[in-house]
């Protein structure tokens, strides 16, 4: 709201920037320029100031300062009081001032209480708003304090579907049922909350801001499941291109694994009758191989014993006069 409301001013918004070895002096440096900028450049400027920025309470010491009186102590060295006079004197004279040095530093400060806006967003919760108001009262007494209510339904309604534009895929009745349902959360939840506070004496506290990052969650939350399911559609349709290239390769194969089985069947029928063929030669071959055995044995008998025949004819001869003599005396 504080940016908003410099913008439609035309104000220029500073905010400090937080780091672990930001400390007091970087926070002079930084109101010294502020300062310049304001009272020397006449820029319009907002300082913008939040609980988490306050990383020391000293720093509400030059705040309070600057809201009661304009002025902060120390600020400013010797030589950069006079530089200021020295610009600032015949701007100071136009303007009706006198030149002494007390009514030009006067105008200064005034130019700078014109141009230098200081806007601090603090949370009520806690003690620590009231403390900070006992110690430093000009925070109250020198500011104008902006409560913020809780946002009726209808406002509550209209921001849930302005976010909700920018998810161009959820359709328009979805859009509508989940506008209501978050506005009447973010009610029952202040209801529910009031509850809290009476039974347990203990505060929780929504606020617009608590709505808004309701509403960042879900988108938030959204477009991850989104960005998941989308990752998965991809992965899925990878998948089925994969499997039907896969099933057309396998049909490609099956069909050579046909005309290969065929061509194998052909072959072993051709060898099987190229087997019985080879096996009646080799019986053949075995046969006649067994009768050329035989006939060479017989010629080795018949050579072998052909001498001896001879032999005994010879002796026969010899003895057939014996035998006839022989046979006749048995007669």
């Amino acid at each position: 709201m504080a940016r908003l409301a410099a913008f439609l001013s035309s104000l220029d918004i500073f905010q400090i920037t937080i780091k672990a070895t930001y400390g007091i002096n970087d926070l002079k440096i930084d109101l010294n320029n502020l300062y310049r900028r304001a009272g020397l450049k006449g820029l319009p400027s907002v300082f913008l100031l939040s609980d988490a920025q306050i990383t020391d309470e000293h720093f509400l010491v030059y705040i309070n300062d600057y809201l009661s009186s304009g002025e902060i102590f120390g600020l400013f060295t010797d030589d950069e009081v006079e530089e200021i006079i020295n610009y600032l004197r015949l701007e100071a004279k136009s303007q009706g001032y006198n030149e002494t040095k007390e009514n030009i530093w006067k105008y200064f400060i005034d130019k700078v209480r014109r141009n230098l806006k200081i806007v601090m967003c603090f949370s009520p919760a806690g003690n620590t708003l009231r403390t900070r108001a006992r110690r430093f009262p000009a925070l109250f007494s020198g500011t104008i304090i902006d409560w913020f209510h809780s946002w009726p339904r209808d406002a509550l309604y209209s921001v849930v579907i302005r976010f909700l534009d920018d998810l161009k895929s959820i359709s328009n009745d979805l859009r509508l049922a989940i506008a209501n349902f978050m506005a009447d959360t973010h009610i029952d939840v202040n209801q529910i909350s009031i509850q809290y506070l009476t039974n347990e004496r203990r505060s929780y506290y929504t606020t617009p801001k608590t709505f808004l990052e309701f509403i960042r969650i879900f988108q938030h939350i959204y477009e991850n499941k989104q960005m998941k399911i989308e990752s998965e559609i991809v992965r899925l349709l990878s998948g089925l291109e994969k499997l039907g290239s896969i099933s057309a390769q396998t049909a490609i194969l099956q069909e050579d694994l046909k005309i290969s089985t065929e061509e194998v069947n052909t072959k072993a029928e051709r060898a099987e009758i190229a087997l019985k063929i080879v096996t009646v030669e080799a019986e053949k071959v075995a046969k006649e191989k067994v009768c050329s055995c035989i006939s060479s044995a017989r010629v080795s008998i018949s050579i072998k014993f052909s001498p001896l025949r001879m032999m005994n004819v010879e002796k026969l001869k010899q003895k057939r006069p014996r035998w006839k003599k022989f046979k006749r005396h048995v007669q």
